[in-house]
């Protein structure tokens, strides 16, 4: 689920376990207005899956299986030296999306564990069982495509110090 962006640098960074401890779900009425875009989806290269859910008012996704990912895995290129020991399984990478439309989420941010960067003016929209996650900066757009899947055929990741639980607990 994470853009191309080789040539970009980038210009605001987030922390995972800052994230982590914001996104507390609440309020049905999210989770109402956003259900085209609510679940599970595979990343346009086939490597990740992301959960989009409620946080908040706004919806956010987390890292819920990562082709390679061990449960040791953690965020080691954080610019926060601090956080460099999170673990990657579960992580929050992105957030802050607004309901523009029933299908069509704006003003949100993403972050990339792979380099550390992190981008605003990021846009979801669903379009039946494919999710565009749109990232702008200044004239630059790229589009990651999503396909939803089922969630009884994912094995998401987990350790027993990193389990899964809804956010918030």
């Amino acid at each position: 689920p994470h853009p191309r962006r080789r040539p970009l640098k980038p210009h605001l960074q987030f922390s995972a376990r800052a994230l982590l401890s914001l996104a507390v779900l609440s309020g049905s009425s999210v989770a109402q207005s956003a259900p085209g875009l609510l679940g599970l989806w595979l990343s346009q290269d086939g490597r990740d899956v992301t959960e989009i859910l409620p946080c908040g008012t706004t919806l956010c996704g987390r890292l819920v299986q990562a082709q390679g990912l061990r449960p040791d895995d953690r965020d080691t290129r954080n610019p926060n030296p601090t956080l460099r020991s999170a673990p990657l399984c579960n992580q929050v990478y992105m957030g802050g999306f607004k309901r523009e439309s029933d299908a069509r989420w704006v003003s949100g941010w993403v972050y990339d564990s792979r380099d550390g960067g992190s981008y605003t003016n990021v846009s979801l929209e669903s379009k039946g069982e494919l999710l565009e996650l749109t990232v702008r900066v200044g004239f630059i757009r790229h589009t990651e495509r999503m396909t939803r899947l089922d969630p009884a055929k994912v094995t998401r990741c987990g350790t027993a110090d990193n389990p899964v639980r809804p956010l918030g607990l």
